[in-house]
């Protein structure tokens, strides 16, 4: 009897219990709400600020109009009048404006807050599997058993196994809602990148066994997620790791979308155990691990194309290159992003040869209005740097158009080696279009950063180019 009432306790205490993933999830969900009822609370009362002083600029309004005797209706008699009614209306605007956005963002916030609804019901089915799995294994040790040893070793050996079992569904559950998740966005071209688990990406990439790529800041693997294919780049980890770079990267990659920019799909920002030398031995480390998954692109970069002397491409193949590398250059741009790293290495070339720009690690995002910056470390490819960068350290737009410059003379001479002064004599093209191409080149490398061409100068060029008759490559 004793026993059994020992037996029930127990069983009340199971299910009272909650996992640790339960109470994470439990405390995310209650943090993030609380954090979004608070931020609603500021929203409210900047609300009411502006709606305020919008009544306010009324009234005065108003009171002007009254003390002018004027018609509101009938156009302004002065120009500080009709700056006063423009400001009115400008305002008004703006404040429905910031209304709309905010409106957004409590629909994309409703929708985060279902998906974390979503999660936790489904932890909770994990937890009453786990919670039926642990009742029976304790039901099974509750029997009696014979003295002899190698039933109890049986016994123990059950337990064993079926805890492994239970960690090991948790584990493929979690690498199912990856794989749904990853799908997804690989069909869905607008759909935004994802968070994911070191263990999910050490399984599409199988335990990192297939090498596509290997560059100063890490490994690139090949990963299959159902049908498709993807890229993972691993990032090296060196001591005095710091997480800027990789921070800063997803920034820039986040809100970009264009066929001529390799896709983002997402990230890892885990820790995984790894044994790691330390003072002539090896001890267990949490070692971090970030990497960035993109799209698979099948032919790999220009820098290898470049070096295939089987290639006699014709003209209109080269064009199609300089084209599709110059439309994502004014994209990045008109985005305010510099690339700071563009060269052969980091174009890479889709089955039909259309250029896509990867490789974000040293892009800055410029703020509106500022158009440089200053920096004490250089980086980058020696003789892809822009000599002002060299020079005192000044980032501009105008350092890509530097790369670019480079780039179009490799793509035109089909080498990566020439003499930098004389190159286009190596040219014996008598074509206007293939000699325009040569122009913008030339124009792109000066010393003089502002003797450059901007990238939308240089699409204006390219406009003109294929309006001597030349037909427009199909994307």
């Amino acid at each position: 009897m004793e026993r059994r009432r020992l037996s029930q306790e127990d069983e009340l205490l199971s299910e009272r219990r909650r996992s640790p993933e339960e109470d994470a999830v439990e405390d995310r969900v209650t943090r993030e709400l609380a954090e979004a009822e608070e931020k609603r609370k500021r929203e409210k009362e900047e609300d009411d600020l502006e709606e305020f002083q919008l009544q306010l600029i009324l009234e005065m309004s108003n009171r002007e109009m009254v003390a002018n005797q004027t018609d509101p209706f009938e156009e302004p008699r002065s120009k500080e009048h009709s700056s006063v009614d423009w400001a009115i209306i400008r305002e008004s605007c703006e404040v429905e404006e910031r209304k709309r956005e905010r409106e957004k963002e409590e629909e994309e916030l409703e929708k985060y807050q279902l998906e974390l609804v979503l999660e936790m019901s489904q932890r909770e089915m994990e937890i009453e599997v786990a919670n039926q799995i642990c009742q029976e294994q304790k039901d099974l040790s509750e029997e009696p058993c014979s003295k002899e040893s190698y039933e109890d070793g049986e016994s123990s050996s059950q337990t064993s196994e079926s805890i492994s079992t239970l960690l090991s569904s948790f584990e493929i559950s979690d690498q199912a809602i990856e794989l749904k998740t990853l799908e997804d966005i690989l069909i869905d071209a607008n759909a935004k990148p994802a968070r994911l688990s070191y263990t999910f990406i050490r399984s599409i990439t199988g335990n990192f066994s297939q090498e596509i790529g290997r560059g100063g800041f890490g490994v690139v693997y090949l990963g299959h997620v159902g049908t498709w294919k993807v890229a993972v780049k691993k990032l090296s980890i060196l001591q005095g790791f710091s997480d800027k770079p990789f921070v800063d990267e997803i920034n820039c990659l986040m809100g970009i979308r264009h066929n001529n920019i390799v896709r983002f799909l997402g990230y890892c920002a885990d820790t995984h155990g790894e044994f790691v030398p330390f003072n002539g031995s090896h001890v267990m480390a949490e070692v971090p691990q970030r990497m960035l998954c993109f799209e698979y692109v099948p032919n790999g970069n220009l820098q290898k194309y470049l070096k295939d002397k089987s290639h006699k491409d014709e003209w209109k193949t080269q064009y199609q290159m300089i084209r599709g590398i110059c439309h994502g250059l004014d994209y990045l741009h008109n985005k305010r992003i510099t690339h700071l790293d563009l060269k052969p290495d980091n174009i890479i070339l889709d089955a039909c040869l259309e250029p896509k720009i990867t490789d974000f690690g040293l892009s800055r995002c410029f703020d509106e209005g500022i158009s440089r910056v200053y920096t004490k470390i250089i980086r980058g490819t020696p003789g892809s740097i822009a000599p002002e960068i060299i020079d005192s350290g000044e980032i501009t737009f105008k350092s890509d158009v530097y790369d670019l410059g480079i780039i179009i003379m490799k793509i035109l001479t089909g080498r990566n080696n020439f003499d930098f002064e004389n190159w286009d004599t190596s040219i014996d093209v008598d074509d206007p279009q293939v000699q325009s191409c040569i122009g913008i080149a030339k124009k792109c490398v000066p010393f003089n950063q502002h003797e450059r061409p901007t990238i939308g100068e240089i699409m204006q060029k390219l406009d003109e180019i294929e309006r001597m008759g030349f037909e427009k490559p199909t994307p």
